[in-house]
């Protein structure tokens, strides 16, 4: 399990985004909303329904929430800064799922059942689901998230890092196959390997900073030009040049409680997965 670290509740402030954040508190996920004679009507996709809300500016169009305020209503709506981490290890898993052939998707249902409403976030990390040649679990595991828990992002860990080309295939494989809300990246090739990931402007991208395991002293804590470190260069960027869209955050560990801080006094209210 990991924690979210947020500096403020992080709530949208523009009229549209406090659109979209009202219909999230309220479990909505997907809803068509027009202008009425200077009133917003919504049709809930799910259920049919129509409800009136408060006077304000409105665009036509069917709408599904970007990451950043997915994750804030989960804040909100749970009450909670937790991220479940989905990590199947089949020499865990109880007796009766031994042998079965969607054990790893029955696991994991169990736990996302189990802490819905707990978490702000679930992580599936996709080498454990590739090691059992379970992607094809992997990719009904976040079917079933969005469909029986839409209000909780589902953050795909996979620390991708490759040239241009082959981020794109990997931005294809988590945004379009997988259908993850986020995903983790490694920054250490430059911008030209995360800005494919920047193509699809509603969802997350998760930057490794400073990372809980011993060896990522061996790169992270470098001192490079200003006297700064490798880890303050690249909160620097995630944070400021990188974030085209907004929809960034930080991979910081909580084993360096210094460096944590660090990293937020750079970074303000952006997002650490801790």
């Amino acid at each position: 399990m990991m924690f979210w670290s947020t500096s403020c509740d992080a709530v949208p402030d523009t009229p549209w985004s406090m659109l979209r954040y009202s219909m999230f508190r309220r479990g909505v996920t997907s809803f068509l909303a027009w202008r009425l004679h200077g009133e917003v009507r919504v049709k809930l996709l799910e259920s049919g329904s129509r409800i009136r809300l408060a006077r304000r500016p409105c665009r036509g169009g069917i709408i599904t929430m970007d990451f950043r305020s997915k994750l804030a209503a989960a804040w909100q709506r749970n009450d909670s800064l937790l991220c479940v981490g989905l990590d199947p290890d089949l020499k865990r898993f109880p007796a009766h799922l031994q042998g079965r052939p969607d054990a790893v998707l029955a696991f994991c249902k169990g736990i996302v059942d189990a802490t819905a409403d707990l978490a702000c976030a679930f992580k599936p990390q996709i080498a454990y689901f590739a090691a059992l040649k379970a992607e094809d679990q992997l990719q009904d595991l976040i079917a079933y998230i969005h469909e029986k828990h839409p209000s909780v992002p589902v953050v795909l860990d996979a620390k991708r890092g490759d040239i241009g080309a082959t981020a794109q295939q990997y931005a294809r494989e988590a945004f379009e196959r997988f259908q993850a809300d986020a995903l983790t990246v490694n920054p250490y090739m430059g911008f030209d390997s995360v800005e494919p990931y920047l193509e699809f402007s509603d969802k997350g991208l998760i930057v490794l900073c400073r990372t809980s395991n011993p060896g990522g002293s061996d790169l992270q804590n470098l001192t490079i030009e200003g006297g700064r470190k490798l880890y303050q260069h690249v909160a620097e960027l995630v944070a400021g040049k990188w974030n085209v869209h907004g929809q960034n955050a930080l991979v910081v560990g909580a084993t360096f409680p210094q460096e944590l801080a660090d990293v937020r006094s750079i970074v303000g209210d952006l997002p650490l997965l801790v």
